[in-house]
């Protein structure tokens, strides 16, 4: 990433701004900050809570075939 795009995100860029109904500008720093969140809906946490008291299925695997033959060989 260039350098000055670098610093948006880390140390920030100089800048001033100017408030609504002031006459002087003030000095600071452009920064930005990205939140990245990730949660389960209220409806996904009923079903796994319901699965809890049920026997756990693995899924089939591609692989499940060659681990027949090596378990058969050994």
């Amino acid at each position: 990433m260039n350098e000055p795009y670098a610093r948006l995100f880390d140390s920030g860029i100089d800048c001033e701004i100017l408030n609504i109904g002031s006459d002087k500008w003030k000095k600071g720093k452009f920064r930005v900050k990205i939140n990245v969140e990730f949660y389960i809906e209220a409806e996904e946490i009923d079903k796994i809570s319901n699965n809890e008291n049920s026997e756990y299925i693995e899924p089939e695997s591609p692989l499940d075939d060659l681990r027949q033959k090596f378990n058969e060989e050994n």
